[in-house]
C-alpha cells in the first residue's frame, strides 16, 4: 500500500476520473435491473476518490469503501463539496462519512481492515474496478481472503460483485494494473461464487499508449453467491 500512498501524496493519480467508470454505467442494469432497488449498499475496495462514489450517491445508493490514502478521501469530500464528519476507529483506521452517512470510507491498510468495523453496513453490490489489478501478484491470495472475510460479515443474500480485470502479456508490462487471468479468478473465488463473463473489450489502443503492450483486453465478470444443489445459500467464509 505504500506505493499507492506515495503516488497520492505526490499528486500522481493518472487512473483517477471524476466521471463514473463507463463499465459501471454500462453494467448498472445488471447490478440493479430496471432500477428496482432505490437504496443499495455498494462496497468499493481501494476506492480512491473515484467519480463512481459521487455517481452512485446521486442515484440514491449508499457507498462505503476502504482506501489507504487520507489525502484521496479528503480531496473527494472537498472537491465534491460534501460536508463530512470524521471518526477515529482506532490508531490505524479513520472513518470519513457524509453527514447523512450514505458515504462512509475507512482509511486504513486494506489488509489490516477488521470486518468487525463494518457494524451495520452491508454489501449488496461490489464494484472492483482497480483494486484486484492493483495489488501485487504475491498478495492476491491475501486480497481474496480479506474480500471473503468482508463478504462473510456483510454480504446480503443476493449480493452481486462486478469485477473488472485486464489480460495482456505480462512479459511486456508488469503493471499496475496487472494481468489477472480468468483462471486465477476461478482459483481465488470459484469455490464459493458463480463467475459469469459479462464481456471482453479490446483496449489495445490504450494499452499501447499507456503501457507499451501490444494487446490488452478488459474483462468484466459478475460474481454471485454459489448455491448448492438443495438451493441453500453457500457460506462465504
Amino acid at each position: 500500500m505504500d506505493y499507492w500512498m506515495d503516488l497520492w501524496r505526490q499528486g500522481q493519480s493518472p487512473w483517477h476520473s471524476t466521471d463514473p467508470n463507463p463499465y459501471l454505467v454500462k453494467f448498472m442494469s445488471t447490478l440493479n435491473p430496471n432500477d428496482k432497488d432505490q437504496c443499495l449498499q455498494f462496497f468499493l475496495p481501494l476506492c480512491g476518490k473515484a467519480g463512481d462514489i459521487r455517481w452512485l450517491y446521486e442515484k440514491g445508493h449508499r457507498v462505503w469503501g476502504i482506501e489507504c490514502s487520507p489525502k484521496a478521501i479528503e480531496e473527494f469530500f472537498q472537491e465534491n463539496q460534501i460536508p463530512l464528519s470524521i471518526e477515529r476507529v482506532n490508531e490505524n483506521c479513520t472513518k470519513y462519512m457524509s453527514l447523512d452517512e450514505r458515504i462512509q470510507v475507512f482509511v486504513c491498510d486494506f489488509f489490516r481492515f477488521d470486518p468487525k468495523w463494518i457494524g451495520s453496513l452491508t454489501v449488496d453490490r461490489v464494484f472492483d474496478r482497480g483494486s484486484l489489478v492493483a495489488v501485487g501478484v504475491q498478495d492476491r491470495v491475501q486480497y481474496a481472503a480479506k474480500m471473503r472475510e468482508i463478504l462473510f460479515q456483510a454480504a446480503s443474500p443476493a449480493f452481486k460483485y462486478l469485477l473488472s480485470t485486464y489480460e495482456y502479456d505480462p512479459r511486456e508490462f508488469d503493471g499496475p494494473p496487472r494481468t489477472v487471468w480468468r483462471e486465477e479468478i476461478h482459483h481465488l473465488f470459484g469455490d464459493l461464487m458463480e463467475i459469469e463473463l459479462l464481456g471482453e473489450f479490446d483496449e489495445s489502443s490504450v494499452g499501447k499508449q499507456r503501457f507499451g503492450v501490444s494487446h490488452m483486453n478488459r474483462i468484466m465478470l459478475l460474481l454471485t453467491r454459489k448455491r448448492t444443489t438443495t438451493t441453500t445459500t453457500t457460506n462465504l467464509n
